[in-house]
C-alpha cells in the first residue's frame, strides 16, 4: 500500500519564495512587516542595521517603542 502525490508545484512555490527572501535580504533599502497592532513582524538587514539594532532585538516590539535617536 502507498501514495503518490505530484509535488511539483509546491516545490516551485518553494523555490520562488527562496529567491524572494534572497532578494529581500540582499536590497540596501529597508523593508519592514508591521501588523495591526503595530507589532515589527519581519524586517531586512538594511533596516536593522540604519537603526543600529540587532534584527532580533527588534522583532515584536511596537514600532512606536524603537528610539530612533539611539
Amino acid at each position: 500500500f502507498g501514495t503518490l502525490q505530484d509535488v511539483t508545484e509546491r516545490r516551485a512555490q518553494t523555490h520562488e519564495l527562496q529567491r524572494f527572501a534572497h532578494m529581500v535580504e540582499r536590497v540596501s533599502q529597508e523593508i519592514w512587516l508591521i501588523d495591526a497592532a503595530r507589532r515589527i513582524r519581519y524586517l531586512n538587514a538594511a533596516a536593522a542595521r540604519s537603526l543600529g539594532y540587532r534584527r532580533e532585538d527588534l522583532l515584536g516590539t511596537l514600532i512606536t517603542d524603537i528610539d530612533i535617536r539611539g
